[in-house]
Formats: C-alpha cells, structure tokens, sequence
C-alpha cells in the first residue's frame, strides 16, 4: 500500500501590510527613489530606508508598498522587528521565520526545524515568486540577515533608525535616507489632520508649529491631533506654549507609548554606548541646532579623533545630522529631548562648565571676526584668547554667515542664565556682521536681550553701546519713533560719561534718522557735531562716516556744492584707511550729489563703479541701493528699458532682505509700468 501525503492547503499570496496613513503627504522624491530602488530587472532589490525617530520611515513605506501593490502578485509580507520599541525586545529571525512560513502555508508544528533550515525553506519559496518583504524597525544587520531572499525576484525593504552599514557593505544595500518634511508638506499634514480652513486662517501660527515640531511626521501628527481634539482651540494657542521649551515635550506626549515622542527618543538614547550617551547629552547644551567639530571640542572637551568617532555613532543612531564635513545638526526636538537627558544625567557643574565654555568661546570667535570686519570701530573689551583666528575678512563673513543661528541663540543663553556681561559683549561685537548682512531678527532680538543684560547689570557703557546699536537696526527699518528713543537714551549716556567716542557715533546715526524724517537743521547740527568729535580724536575713519553723512544732508537741503565737497571728502578719508566697505557707500553718496546737480552720465559711470565693488565685497544690502539709484537715473536719462531691468535686480535683493525700502521701488516699477500702458 503507498501512503499519499495529504495535500497542502491553497493558501491564498499573503498581505500583511498595515493600514496606510490618511494623513501620508507627498514624499515624491522618496517615493520615486524606492520606484528606482526596486526596478530590477529580475533580481531582487536590497533597500534600507533609515532615518531619525518619528521621521515617518514606516508610514512612507507602507504607503509605497499599497500603491505599488499590483507589482507583486504572489503577495507582501510585512513584520515590525521591535528594533526600537520600548516595552518590548526585538524580534528575533527565528519568530519572524516562523510568521513568514506560516503566511505562506509552509509551517508545520510537527516539525522542528533549525533557524538554518527555516532560512532555507523560507528562500526556496521565495525563489520563483514576485513578493515584496517589508523588514520595518530593524536593529542591527544580524537581525536582518536570515529574514533576506536569496536570488529571486522578491525586493526588500528594510526600515531603522540606524545605519544598517553591514548590509551595505556585504549584501550592497542601496540607502535611502528620510529627512523631515520640507515645510510646506509639514503644514500640508497639518491641513489633512486639522482641516484646510482652519490652517490656513492661521498659516503663520502653522508654519511655526511645524519648525517648532522640526518637520517630523510623528509629532505634528500628535501635534494637530491637540487641535483637532480641541485640547486646544486654535493653533495659535498652542505655539504659545509649545515655545516653551521645558514644556514641548511634555505637549508632544501620548497615551499610546509608541508614539510618544520622548519615549520614542529614549529608546535611541538608552541603546547609546557610554561615551556617546555623554556627547549627546551635551550637545543638548549647545545654543543652537547647528554646531561645528571645533565647538563639539569645546562643549565635550574631547580630542578630534574621539570627537569624530563619537559623533559617528550619533550619526549612524540618525540623532545627529552631517551637513558637511565638519559640520553637523540635532534637530531641535531632539535637541530639546539631549538637554532633558543632560539635566537628569549630567552633573550640575559639568553642564554649567560646558555651558560657559561654549559661550566664552562663541564671544571670543566673534570678537576676532568683528576686528577683521570692521577693522576701525573701537573695540569692546573682550578676552579673545581661545577664540578663532581668522585671516581674512571673507573667512571672517563665512563663520559669522555658519554660525548666525547659534550666535543668536547664544545670546539669549547667555541672558537666560544670568550671564549678562556675555550677552550683552557678544551682541556687541556681532553688531559689524548684522550692520553689513542685515539680518533684521537675529539683530534687534539679539540686541533687545542684550539691552536688558545691560540694564540688569547697570552698566552705562553697555547701555550705551548697545541702544546706539539697536537704534541703528530702527532707523534702516524704518521704526523712527523707537530709533529716536534709542538714539537719545544713548546720546544721554555717552554725555553724561563724558565719552567722545560714542557721542560721535550716536551723533552720526542720529543725524541721518532727522535726514530722513525731514528735520534737515537737526540733522545738520547733530552731523557737524559728529564730525568735530572725530576731528578732535583724530579719528580719520570716522571723520568719513560723518562727511558722508554730511554730504546727504546738505544735499537734501540744496546746498549741492558743499555736498560735493563733503562728499570728495568721504571718499579721501575711507581710501586714506582702506576700508573698501564703508568706501563704496562714499562713492554711492558721490554718485547721489553728481546726480542732484543733474551730472547724470558721470554718475551713472560712478553708480557702475560701486556696482562692481560691492559685488567683490559681498555686500547684497549696498547692491540693492545702488541699483536702486542707477535705475532712478536711467529713467531720468530716458533709458527706461534698462532702469526697469536694473530696478528690478534691486528689487529681489531689498526682498531677500525683507527691507521696507522694496516697498519703494516696487510703486516705482508700478507707476512705470502703468505709465507706459496709458501712453
């Protein structure tokens, strides 16, 4: 008698995906990197896709994997390997085996097999067949390994946290890596969990919640669902308290431990070796986002090559980003998450250590820029050992262009921990790089802190300093009644201190804010008193600023021959010292009183001159006014094609710069254009 073995069951092509997200947006780069990754011709595609914690690395998957489901015929399987998860350990391939096996109608409890021998049966059945396998949450290669296909035409897709490096260096996994949403997608998830209307009655309210939740698909998920819930009855509320940063996350927390935002940090935290658990937590002291390796050095006290070797695991953990070589990000949420860890886990005098010591090493960087920027203003005393060097005043401009998020940042620091004589110097010697780059939020709210150290410290000097700063950033913005209020607070001081210096350069910001609101007699005192405070210090760099200034004013009051002199003037006094900054804005001046006296054609080619100057300067601001004026006098010599292409360049930097004087030449351009249509 033969006994036939009974047939298998037909079991029908498994699909084990979870339920995709309403709430999924865009993503089509990604997306169509996965189409890329998976187009084989036969073969069986290898594909990690790693990220940070909460960065939506299931989410886009499982949403590829619906859409592309007709794809693969003879099913998806799908498994989540607890990589990563709190309450639970990772899911071992044996477990994972046996769920693959059952899903495909090959399990058999009678019989015992090896972790081998499931691999096996698990690729042979794998090897005619056109599946997908999703291998989401991954912890290691190791994990991974017996879970993988053998030739066959089956891709996999594989999800971590953490840089699957052995995959791609022995099996040739092809990376693709998941940054956090760009911000329009951030508020466009935002808009599908809160509703259209509602975001957009309050789109700059959304736009912040999403910066504040750094573009992370987990939080502005929990985030909205507070709004939507009506915890919070508008989003406006809710910024309000997310911007405390003591509080964030407690506000981003979840009944459901998987998706609670610091739970779903602190696995990755937890799992750290020891060294790196210590780097993270300090750079959660950090000021700012962004950070270099030399200021890593500075807040760790490590040496390079364990610096590097540290901040390479942080890497790999996707809790630090690599922007450049040297230079790397912690998003702000977990930034914020890297200080909890510091205040729970560092030693009090350790973080406060760390914490002057990046300040210190900040002011004293920035005073070494602020001499090679501006090279002629009096310096603010400041120690500025240990701080960099730089040979150039481009080098200068590029570290103060890298840093200027956490300059500012550390500004506030500084203020916050009642380290007010470091707030208030670092201000200080950033006002030449605000004066020349114009970054009008980082300069008033850097200075308005600044102002409140000082006046905490009840220091005249840096009252004084620092208002006549201030008062600079109103004036050019057009704020006349707190520039004028500034102005003569500090005025007062300067006087009362006897302090010729800084009542010269108050007189001489002061004398332009009465130019332009028409006082021309104020104005005019204000700008001989200047001029005669420099002429008695012998001061040939500022003698020009305030000739310079002089020159506008009495060109303003139709006095053009002594502003002709005045302004010749200028232009001697900043060639006599070099600087080619504050020597170009004399030449413009120049160009202004040829122009007044109706010398057209000659200050067009002066206009021209500035024009290439500043262009080697780097100085986008001055640009934009010598457009500007070049454009207002070809329309006076008729050329008016090439005044509205000119006006239009000077257009784009004065927005750029988010400048009121766009306003200006975009009524210029308007009036034109009409003009031209009723002609």
């Amino acid at each position: 008698m033969i006994l036939q073995q009974p047939e298998r069951p037909v079991v029908p092509p498994p699909q084990q995906l979870p339920r995709p997200s309403t709430t999924f947006v865009n993503r089509l780069q990604t997306l169509a990197a996965l189409d890329t990754c998976t187009a084989t011709d036969g073969a069986g595609a290898l594909c990690t896709i790693e990220g940070a914690p909460g960065v939506g690395k299931t989410a886009l998957v499982v949403h590829w994997a619906h859409q592309r489901r007709d794809r693969f015929p003879d099913g998806i399987l799908y498994v989540n390997l607890r990589g990563h998860e709190d309450a639970t350990s990772p899911a071992s391939p044996d477990e994972v085996l046996d769920g693959f096996l059952d899903a495909l109608g090959l399990l058999d409890p009678a019989v015992s097999r090896t972790l081998e021998a499931k691999t096996s049966l698990y690729r042979s059945a794998l090897h005619s067949k056109k599946m997908l396998v999703v291998l989401d949450d991954a912890v290691s290669a190791e994990q991974v390994r017996p879970l993988l296909p053998g030739v066959s035409q089956t891709p996999v897709l594989i999800t971590s946290r953490t840089r699957l490096t052995g995959l791609h260096t022995r099996e040739g996994a092809v990376s693709v890596d998941i940054a956090p949403l760009p911000a329009g997608e951030a508020v466009e998830l935002l808009r599908r969990t809160i509703g259209e209307s509602a975001v957009d009655a309050e789109i700059a309210a959304a736009r912040e919640l999403a910066e504040l939740c750094s573009c992370l698909p987990l939080p502005l998920r929990i985030a909205a669902d507070r709004v939507a819930g009506h915890t919070y009855l508008t989003i406006t509320d809710l910024v309000a308290d997310l911007r405390n940063e003591r509080d964030r996350l407690d506000l981003l927390d979840s009944d459901d431990p998987a998706t609670a935002v610091r739970t779903v940090f602190s696995v990755s935290y937890r799992s750290l070796p020891h060294a790196e658990a210590r780097m993270f937590r300090l750079l959660g002291l950090h000021p700012g986002s962004r950070f270099s390796l030399t200021t890593a050095a500075v807040l760790t006290g490590l040496r390079p090559v364990q610096l590097r070797k540290s901040l390479d695991v942080l890497c790999k953990a996707n809790l630090v980003e690599r922007l450049q070589a040297d230079r790397y990000r912690l998003h702000d949420l977990i930034r914020v998450y890297a200080a909890e860890c510091a205040e729970a886990d560092e030693p009090a005098p350790d973080r406060q250590r760390a914490q002057r010591d990046v300040l210190t090493w900040y002011l004293s960087s920035a005073a070494n820029a602020d001499r090679v920027l501006t090279p002629f203003r009096r310096r603010v005393p400041v120690d500025v050992s240990g701080g960099l060097e730089f040979a150039s005043a481009d080098a200068a401009l590029d570290w103060c262009v890298q840093e200027q998020p956490g300059l500012a940042a550390a500004v506030r620091l500084a203020s916050a921990l009642a380290e007010h004589d470091l707030a208030w110097r670092l201000a200080a010697v950033l006002w030449g790089f605000y004066y020349q780059r114009k970054p009008w939020a980082d300069w008033i709210g850097t200075h308005r802190t600044a102002l409140s150290s000082a006046t905490c410290l009840e220091d005249p000097f840096a009252t004084a300093t620092i208002a006549g700063g201030l008062a600079v950033a109103e004036r050019e913005l057009r704020r006349y009644e707190e520039a004028e209020s500034l102005f003569t607070r500090a005025l007062d001081i300067w006087t009362s201190l006897g302090d010729t210096y800084g009542e010269a350069w108050v007189c001489n910001g002061f004398s332009q804010m009465c130019r332009e609101l028409g006082r021309g007699e104020e104005a005019t005192v204000l700008a001989r008193r200047s001029l005669e405070a420099w002429t008695r210090l012998g001061d040939r760099y500022g003698q020009g600023m305030a000739l310079n200034s002089l020159s506008g004013i009495l060109s303003q009051s139709g006095d053009l021959d002594a502003a002709l002199t005045a302004s010749n003037q200028a232009v001697a006094a900043f060639s006599g010292v070099a600087d080619a900054y504050s020597k170009a804005w004399a030449l413009n001046n120049l160009a202004n009183v040829r122009r007044a006296r109706g010398e057209l054609v000659e200050a067009v080619n002066i206009y021209e001159r500035v024009l290439v100057e500043r262009r080697t300067i780097g100085d986008h601001y001055g640009r934009g006014f010598t457009l500007r004026s070049l454009g207002e006098t070809l329309l006076e010599l008729g050329r008016v094609d090439d005044a509205t292409a000119v006006l239009g360049s000077a257009l784009e930097y004065f927005e750029q710069l988010d400048d009121p004087t766009a306003a200006d030449v975009r009524r210029l351009l308007e009036s034109k254009k009409t003009s031209a249509e009723g002609r």
